[in-house]
């Protein structure tokens, strides 16, 4: 299997990979690509990893001509790591290693560019509210890896950085790290929030933010408020944490959505691996819509518009992110 970590296909990529291992000989492939410039294999060979034609010839030959190639022996999985830039290998995939810390979303009332993260649950009641805008993500790094890296090759700075599209959600930063932080695998945001619409749409992003203050993206999820019931018994929990949500999306999994009622959404963030350097910062940032990735139908999108989305950081409502954390001496 091989894909990217901006491909359309970033999230199915590593699951397809998981049904098969247990049945075959099965290989994983992630490259820092968009869909387009994954076909390609841009950048190899690199760190040992050869291109894509010497990886196929390698596969053909062994496999339908019986020539010992070596690639059973190839690593099971192989995957770039934004912030460290090299490919690193593993034994599987998420990592082995990979344990689920829980980020806390601490908002500030009226300033909803200036929350904060930290690995305490909130103590006092906080909220933050933002209008339910439809078109939100037009310049943004989603934009570009949900046109197959069309929109990143006409407006590149889009692709870059997370700054723009984040004018209009609620972000939250940390302080910048004490040390390096290694992210693997599939990450949920636990976000609590009401609207005074129907129902809304609630995005994660996830990005790294320099000392230059350009938010580099690493990865986003979207989930509807009305369609974000989850089956736990096909959900994947890391050592007690949800990371990964299986939503049914089924006409009697849909939830009524009360103007003003609180609801939490349990919105899947799709698997990426990178590295956080000492000294910069993470960066979550929730908001109602991701277009084009998010469009929703416009039966769904009528109930949603002209809403305000309120976010909440209390005991009784902690939004949280549930992300995989690696040993940085583990790649």
């Amino acid at each position: 299997m091989v894909g990217g970590l901006n491909d359309i296909f970033q999230r199915g990529e590593p699951l397809i990979y998981e049904g098969l291992k247990d049945h075959t000989t099965a290989k994983l492939l992630i490259g820092p690509w968009q869909h387009l410039d994954g076909s390609s294999g841009a950048g190899l060979p690199a760190d040992g990893v050869p291109d894509l034609d010497s990886l196929r010839l390698a596969w053909f030959d062994h496999y339908l001509k019986d020539i010992d190639t070596g690639a059973p022996s190839y690593p099971p999985v192989t995957q770039y790591y934004t912030g460290a830039e090299r490919y690193v290998t593993a034994a599987d995939w998420p990592h082995p290693q990979a344990k689920a810390e829980t980020f806390y979303l601490h908002g500030q009332f009226g300033l909803p560019l200036f929350g904060k993260i930290s690995g305490d649950a909130p103590t006092s009641n906080k909220q933050t509210s933002l209008l339910q805008t439809p078109v939100n993500g037009l310049c943004s790094a989603s934009a570009s890896q949900w046109t197959a890296g069309i929109l990143g090759m006409i407006l590149p700075p889009c692709a870059a950085q997370d700054n723009v599209v984040n004018l209009l959600e609620a972000v939250y930063t940390s302080e910048p790290l004490e040390a390096d932080m290694a992210i693997n695998g599939p990450i949920t945001g636990q976000i609590w929030a009401s609207t005074t619409a129907l129902d809304t749409n609630v995005t994660v992003r996830v990005s790294v933010v320099g000392n230059n203050g350009i938010a580099r993206p690493l990865t986003h999820g979207i989930q509807m408020a009305s369609m974000s019931a989850f089956d736990a018994s096909q959900s994947r929990f890391m050592n007690g944490k949800l990371v990964q949500p299986w939503h049914p999306f089924s006409a009697e999994s849909k939830r009524t959505i009360t103007p003003l009622e609180p609801f939490r959404a349990d919105v899947e963030v799709f698997p990426t691996s990178a590295v956080i350097k000492a000294g910069e910062r993470l960066r979550i940032s929730v908001g109602a819509s991701d277009l084009p990735h998010g469009l929703s139908p416009v039966r769904d999108l009528l109930t949603s518009l002209l809403g305000a989305l309120t976010l909440y950081s209390t005991p009784a409502m902690p939004s949280r992110v549930n992300i995989p954390l690696v040993p940085v001496d583990a790649l």
